[in-house]
């Protein structure tokens, strides 16, 4: 009776194996989508150049300039 009990359980409780898909993450996510009705994106024209980054104000607590010493014994001479 006990064997007959852990055959039940273990036919009930056995983890769930996954689906077998030949689709990739890619194609699952684009099918699920398709399915709800898609979406339409417009694309930005890429005649544009991009500008380059101001690295000299990047951030505004941190400044590539040192600060000057006070009371330093250095800035005597």
């Amino acid at each position: 009776m006990e064997e007959e009990v852990r055959q039940i359980l273990r036919q009930v409780v056995k983890p769930a194996e996954p689906a077998a898909t030949n689709e990739g993450l890619g194609s699952q996510i684009h099918n699920h989508f398709a399915r709800l009705g898609g979406a339409e994106l417009e694309l930005p024209s890429r005649s544009d150049t991009p500008a380059a980054p101001d690295l000299m104000n990047a951030h505004p607590r941190i400044s590539l300039q040192q600060p000057e010493r006070q009371n330093s014994r250095f800035n005597r001479y």
